[in-house]
Formats: C-alpha cells, structure tokens, sequence
C-alpha cells in the first residue's frame, strides 16, 4: 500500500506573529488539541504515512503540550522565541563580535541559532531520604540530627542562626556532589554524541549566580569542547580529502569553517559562556540557573537545548515571564500579562525592592 509521504496536523491555531502575507495573520484564536484527540488521530492515519507536521498555519511551539505529543513520558517545554527576543540576540552578537549587521537571512541566522525555543528538562532528585542523604554528606550527623536536616531541606521546620549555617553549608556541598554526579553521565554521553556526529553544537551557555551552584562545571564544561574539537578536527580533515558530508569554505568575515549541505557553518572553537569560567555574561543576579545548548539538528533547523532540573523548571518559566517583559518582548504581549507588567512597571525603579526580588529569586533557583 503506498503512503503519504506527510500528513499535517494542526493542534493550534494561536500564533505570536503577524505576518503580513499570512491569510491567518488576524487570527487571534487560542484553541488548542487536546493531547487526547491528538492521540485518536494519530491512531487513525499512522498506517497511511511516513511523516506527520504538527502545524499548517498555526504556532505548534505555543502548545503547552507540544513534548507530550511526541513522547508520553518525556520531560520537555517549550516556549516560542518572539521577533524582539531573535532581533535583541542578532543586535547583540553583531556588537558583541564587533561585525557588520548581515544582510540576508542566511547571513543572519549563525548569529541566532537558539531562534527556536525547544528545552528539554532533565529528571531531578524528587525524594530526599535518609540513605540518599547520608551517600553525599561527608559529615556524620546523629539521627536526630539528621532527621532535623531533612525537614530544613524541606522548609518543614526553622533553626537557630547556629544550626542555620551549619545545615546551609552542608546542603549545598551536598546538592554539588548530587548534581556533579548526575550531569557527569550526561556530559559524557553528550560528548559522545558529539564526537560522533549525531549532535552539532554551536553555542554553550551555562548559567548562574555568582554564588550560586551551575549545573557544568568547569571539568565538564572543557570536556564538551574538547569533544567538538576533535569532531570538527576529524571532519575538516575529510573535507581537505574531499570525503564526507562537508565542505570547507569562509564565513561573512573571512574565518575559515566547515559548511555542511544545508549552508550551516561550523567554527574551529564553539561560542561559550560559562559561570563556571567566571564569565560575566554568565553571571545571572536573580540566580537564574540552567545550561543552554544552541544545536543544529540533522535536517538543519536551528535549535536550543536546555538541560536544567524537572523541580526548577516551573519556578525557571515564572521568572522568565518577568525576564520577558522587563526586555520588552513579544512573547507577553496580550491581556494574560497587563497586571504582571504594571507591577514590574511601578517597581522597576526602586533599586531595593529590584535587589530584594534578586536575592529572593537567587535562594530559590539555590534551594
């Protein structure tokens, strides 16, 4: 039986945009499939096709369920990048690069390539036990004092000034050794792909606070560059061979690069900013902590890959709402946000209170 070769769905008709030769471009619909109707679908037309496109005229990115579709039990969010957030990234990478506005889309996109929000959310630790916690604490406590530590972790009871130091210390040496060991296995598998080929990196951006705990330290950090290097060492020497799936050429400014068959450049060293480096542009002050990959996928779309903890992501979206609107842009404009956005508006000038939301967000994202 012949099949076709794409059947497209469309589980929303919501768009952030306005394209003037959209014919939905005044479409201000906010209907959404439901993840159960998707399901009857899908069951439906998997025998008659090869692919399915989860969009026609609508913005699939804006569906909260967008990950659900594609994977039951997957951890992922998502969240559409608005025409403000992709011009303020082009404006700023042009500044800081010290380069020419390009002129053409395919000159601009190398300097946007997180123009698709897409983040995947990596399982945390949800249930902190006795045995989980005495495995990461060097410090032999009492079983009472041990039972006192886990109900300060959990917010469920409040100590001396004494107590409070000590079990500040010990918790954060703890969550260290906890996520050192979680990220290392995922740094290593990362890498892995990388070196094979199945995942090109552009961009790592690792963020934090200056006191705060980033998810890469700086060991693993240097492992995920030292992995596209000998990727990109490996494929620009096929390429001076004349074999494999790339070709050597030059980019806007003269620098040599790798360039596969869609157009995409590939530079010797990959662009990272990295709080674990000291690196001021990864110093975050409200705390804000997660580890951004910019990826170029197989079929050449432009992605950003987010690894951060399955607990913090829901405080992480609350405080990129405000991130958002503080930076004007497209992503909360609309009736949802006019009372968030007065609030920020009355005390965006009251250094103290701005300060205060900063520390306050910073022990969160910490905790």
């Amino acid at each position: 039986m012949r099949k076709f070769k794409n059947v497209y769905v469309e589980i929303t008709k919501a768009c952030n945009l306005k394209c003037t030769f959209c014919p939905s471009k005044n479409n201000i619909s906010k209907e959404y499939l439901s993840f159960d109707n998707f399901k009857h679908i899908i069951n439906q037309i998997k025998d008659y096709t090869e692919g399915i496109y989860l969009h026609i005229l609508g913005e699939p990115l804006l569906h909260k369920e967008l990950f659900k579709f594609i994977a039951d039990d997957a951890l992922f969010s998502a969240r559409p990048k608005g025409t403000d957030s992709i011009f303020s990234k082009a404006r700023n990478k042009v500044l800081d690069l010290k380069v020419a506005l390009p002129e053409t889309q395919d000159a601009l996109r190398p300097l946007i390539a997180d123009a698709q929000g897409v983040r995947m959310v990596t399982n945390s630790v949800k249930e902190l036990d006795f045995s989980t916690i005495r495995k990461y604490l060097d410090t032999q406590l009492s079983e009472s004092q041990l039972s006192d530590f886990v109900k300060f972790i959990k917010n469920e009871i409040e100590v001396d000034d004494t107590r409070y130091a000590q079990f500040s210390a010990l918790e954060e040496k703890m969550f260290r050794k906890i996520n050192e060991e979680h990220t290392n296995a995922f740094v290593d598998n990362f890498s892995k792909g990388i070196i094979d080929g199945k995942i090109r990196i552009t961009e790592l951006h690792n963020y934090s606070s200056k006191n705060g705990i980033p998810y890469l330290n700086q060991k693993q950090v240097d492992t995920i560059k030292e992995a596209y290097k000998k990727w990109y060492s490996k494929e620009l020497s096929n390429a001076k061979k004349g074999i494999g799936e790339y070709k050597i050429g030059k980019d806007n400014y003269n620098i040599e690069v790798i360039i596969d068959k869609q157009g995409n450049e590939f530079h010797k060293n990959i662009i990272i900013e990295s709080i674990s480096d000291n690196q001021e542009k990864a110093i975050k002050n409200n705390g804000y902590t997660a580890t951004q990959f910019n990826l170029i996928s197989s079929d050449g779309q432009l992605v950003e890959f987010q690894y951060r903890g399955a607990e913090v992501d829901e405080i992480a979206e609350c405080e990129h709402i405000i991130y958002d609107i503080k930076k004007k842009k497209d992503t909360v404009l609309g009736e949802d946000y006019r009372e968030v956005r007065e609030v920020i508006s009355e005390f965006s000038g009251k250094k103290e209170v701005m300060k205060e939301y900063d520390r306050y967000y910073d022990d969160v994202f910490k905790a």
